[in-house]
């Protein structure tokens, strides 16, 4: 067997990921085109459920990448964060756990494309001895085998993926494009695990995106936040960023509001503001500790704080990554840094039905690719 896992090269694949997230996020808003079909504002119209959010998208470009990225919360505030990555040469798949008052553990394997199975019919990609796989149309299963995580993660779907109309943010160039749906956008996590050698269950939340790109990586966005936030009554999904300079508009933007097996209400245009600056003690990096939401769209509106309470992780995007390539990123984007949180969240949803309130525990990231203000 061709590929490995272990500990050696966990910060590589994290640093590498977390970059290639936020690369995952850019678009043209000339000639271009933004999410096709996408209308804002209450579903009146659900395509249900089925395999086609989750399935791979191959593109001839040798700049093509796809990935299901996993973020899962659990009432003892453990987040557990992973994604499977394909390209064009290799395969990857990546978990980490992060405890309550301990160091995130993290678990990798990775492949040589070839040795990546994707299979032809349903959903399943096996990279090693690990796998995801779509066993129904409400029920997803994350099988491990790496060396300080293994165990299985099954999640019981709580409502319909999203797809954000054609999905996809389309270049002027043609060949170009960014590809993002949601093909869990909520759903109940049982995870059963053991780490580094402990055994581990916990029960809670969680959502898997999907994302496939194909273009030059030179051209990162900015800096980009994104909140997952469940509860026994609701789910909100937001992701958020500025795209390069020379990219289009100046944000693009992603909203999906879930209730009792439907999606509610959709926005790819609300505001999101941010305040209260806080410096990170170690590195010359900031982030804000408050956030404030409002989308508003066909008799709805949606309304919520967040409040930042403490820092899971922290991630030098460019550390790790191979010495040219991080000499080049470096002088085009001096500082980036992935910042994962807590935070303290109170909602408000307006619509014909009422008024709802909520409040509780999520989970947010903020990425900074630009130096510090």
């Amino acid at each position: 067997m061709k590929y490995f896992t272990g500990k050696r090269d966990s910060k590589k694949l994290l640093s590498t990921f977390f970059l290639a997230s936020a690369l995952a996020f850019t678009a043209w808003a000339g000639s271009g085109s933004v999410f096709e079909g996408q209308r804002d504002g209450p579903v009146s119209h659900h395509p249900g459920y089925g395999p086609e959010l989750f399935m791979s998208r191959p593109h001839q470009s040798s700049n093509w990448s796809e990935t299901w990225n996993h973020e899962m919360h659990f009432d003892d505030r453990t987040q557990i964060t992973g994604w499977v990555n394909v390209n064009k040469n290799e395969g990857s798949m990546v978990m980490s756990v992060a405890m309550p008052g301990k160091e995130p553990i993290a678990g990798v394997t990775a492949a040589k494309r070839d040795e990546v199975i994707i299979a032809p019919d349903g959903f399943e990609i096996k990279v090693g001895p690990n796998s995801i796989r779509l066993v129904d149309d409400r029920h997803y299963k994350v099988s491990l085998g790496m060396d300080r995580i293994r165990g299985s993660i099954t999640y019981e779907i709580l409502c319909p993926g999203w797809g954000f109309g054609t999905g996809r943010i389309d270049w002027p160039d043609k060949k170009s494009y960014s590809g993002h749906n949601l093909p869990i956008p909520w759903a109940r996590v049982h995870v059963e695990l053991m780490v580094d050698g402990e055994p581990k269950t916990w029960d809670g939340y969680g959502s898997m995106n999907h994302d496939h790109t194909a273009y030059s990586p030179l051209k990162a966005p900015a800096r980009w936040r994104g909140f997952t936030i469940y509860g026994e009554e609701f789910g909100l999904n937001i992701t958020d960023y500025n795209p390069h300079q020379d990219m289009g508009p100046e944000l693009v933007q992603r909203l999906v509001y879930m209730e009792s097996d439907r999606v509610v209400f959709t926005s790819t245009s609300y505001d999101l503001s941010w305040e209260d600056w806080a410096k990170a003690e170690d590195v010359p990096f900031r982030y804000p500790e408050k956030y404030r939401l409002l989308a508003e769209g066909g008799g709805m509106s949606i309304k919520a704080e967040l409040a930042m309470k403490n820092v899971v992780s922290k991630t030098d995007l460019f550390s790790n990554l191979p010495a040219p390539i991080r000499v080049l990123i470096a002088r085009l984007m001096p500082n980036g840094w992935s910042y994962d949180f807590w935070c303290d969240y109170e909602i408000e949803v307006s619509g014909p039905e009422g008024v709802k309130h909520f409040t509780g525990k999520a989970t947010g990231r903020w990425v900074g690719l630009e130096d510090e203000k």
